[in-house]
């Protein structure tokens, strides 16, 4: 995956996913973490095609946090943050289908 390729925007989402991971003292970044960033940006492409789809975007919001608080976090966190296997493949297939 070639992060030059990537659109500005996205890599802000992912910028803000390392943040959230590191903020909840998570030892890598998950798909979970990406798309809470970019639920949570009233202004991306995301957060307006959910809007046009009549989704409960207050509801997806809450369980999508819910589910980023169950990740495990680690007691002693380094700051050392890495991409999870299953974000990796995923940004790998994308980057193939772009």
């Amino acid at each position: 995956m070639d992060i030059n390729k990537l659109t500005a925007q996205f890599q802000q989402d992912l910028a803000h996913a390392q943040s959230l991971a590191n903020g909840f003292n998570h030892s890598v970044i998950e798909a979970l973490h990406v798309l809470s960033a970019m639920v949570g940006d009233s202004s991306s492409t995301v957060s307006s095609l959910l809007s046009q789809c009549s989704t409960d975007f207050a509801k997806l919001k809450s369980d999508i946090e819910t589910q980023v608080n169950q990740l495990a976090s680690l007691d002693n966190p380094t700051g050392d943050i890495n991409i999870s296997q299953n974000l990796l493949r995923l940004l790998n297939q994308t980057d193939k289908l772009a």
